[in-house]
């Protein structure tokens, strides 16, 4: 995995907002209800920075995270500073809508071409090897704009 993205002038951008937000309660959370390692948590810690990179770059598209991303995401939603941390980032709120991929074949088909289409950007900005063994939560998450 490479962690510098295409787009890389926009990421240092992006970087110096991440850097504003504490996510230590949220990896703090993840260790205590998840019983996560400290490595699994700095692995799923920078796919969640990655994939609120998404929604910097790409801010009137829907995304689905994968499960650990999702958990992470989960996660910070239950901390206090979730809502100021979103307004840091980009001046509203991420929707969370649980479900999405469970109502029907259709509905399934959507989550799945969403997934695809989220990790193919992850892929294209931070030329990560393979996200096959990634998993979809069922859920899409989008800016409230």
């Amino acid at each position: 995995m490479n962690s510098t993205p295409t787009g890389f002038a926009e990421y240092t951008q992006f970087s110096h907002k991440l850097a504003q937000v504490d996510l230590g309660p949220v990896a703090q959370r993840l260790s205590q209800t998840e019983g996560w390692s400290d490595q699994q948590i700095e692995q799923a810690m920078v796919r969640y920075r990655q994939f609120l990179f998404l929604f910097q770059q790409y801010p009137d598209q829907e995304f689905v995270p994968d499960r650990e991303t999702d958990s992470v995401l989960h996660a910070h939603l239950e901390t206090d500073q979730y809502v100021r941390d979103c307004q840091i980032l980009f001046g509203a709120d991420l929707l969370h809508e649980n479900g999405f991929g469970t109502r029907g074949e259709v509905d399934r088909c959507s989550w799945l071409e969403r997934f695809n289409y989220t990790k193919a950007l992850i892929q294209q900005h931070f030329n990560w090897a393979s996200l096959n063994a990634l998993k979809p939560a069922n859920c899409v998450v989008q800016l409230a704009v």
